[in-house]
Formats: C-alpha cells, structure tokens, sequence
C-alpha cells in the first residue's frame, strides 16, 4: 500500500498517466493481500480531482487519470473475485469478512471461542452455517 500512495503521490505532482498507472498496479496488488485496498482508489480519486479542477480540461484529464488508476485495478482483482463468486454462489470482492461475521454472531450468542470459530458444538455436532448476505443492521448488531 506504501508502494501505492508513493506512485499516488508521484501522480498529483506529475500529472503523468503512467505515475497513475502504476498506482493503479500498486492498489490492486494490495487489494490481493488486504481487501480494504478497495477504498483508497476513491480516496486518490478525490485529491486527483481536487488537483484536476484547477486547470483547463478537468473533465478530461480527470477521466483520464480515473481510468489509468481503475484498469489496472479491475486486471489485477478479477481473477480473484471470479474465484471467489464461483464458489460461494454470489458476487464476492473478499473471502473472510462474512465468517468473521458468522464468528461474531456466535460469540455473541454465547459460544466460546472454539466452537464459534470452528463450528463443534458441545455435543460434537457440526454446527458451521454462514449466511449468504449480511445486513447493514445485523453486521452492527454483531460487531465486536
């Protein structure tokens, strides 16, 4: 991510398409490692916009620096997202929020550690069920 705000920064100053280029690059490949990597593109989006509208043609360069950060983001993560939607059944951008949810919810309940996490009730039952979305509700009703 370090790597990214780096080649971010080196893209406001430059106004370079290629500084964005490798911004992009460098997002995506944190995305892979830490999924929340999805919300600096709009954080670089709104300073390149912020330094854009300063001069002639904003609109143009705007979009044009959007879609040199965008691109090589969408290259990198699709792969793994198509993984992921493939085999859980829905659209998916990250594979572990959604047991960290399920985990919650169970300690929640009163379940120890052990049995939340790896689904083996007392009685040695399995017990592991995840539900196919979360609410915005329900994922503040659990949060810990």
């Amino acid at each position: 991510m370090v790597m990214g705000l780096y080649w971010a920064l080196r893209s406001l100053d430059s106004g370079k398409p290629v500084h964005t280029v490798w911004c992009g690059a460098m997002v995506g490949f944190a995305y892979l490692t830490r999924p929340e990597a999805l919300f600096y593109p709009f954080v670089i989006l709104i300073a390149a916009l912020a330094t854009d509208v300063r001069g002639p043609r904003f609109l143009r360069r705007f979009a044009l620096r959007a879609l040199c950060l965008l691109a090589p983001i969408v290259v990198l993560a699709t792969p793994y997202v198509a993984y992921l939607s493939l085999h859980t059944g829905s659209l998916r951008l990250e594979g572990k929020g959604m047991m960290n949810y399920t985990i919650a919810e169970r300690r929640n309940l009163g379940m120890n550690m052990n049995e939340a996490a790896w689904g083996i009730g007392p009685d040695l039952e399995f017990v592991a069920v995840t539900p196919r979305s979360i609410s915005a509700r329900g994922f503040a009703d659990n949060w810990s």
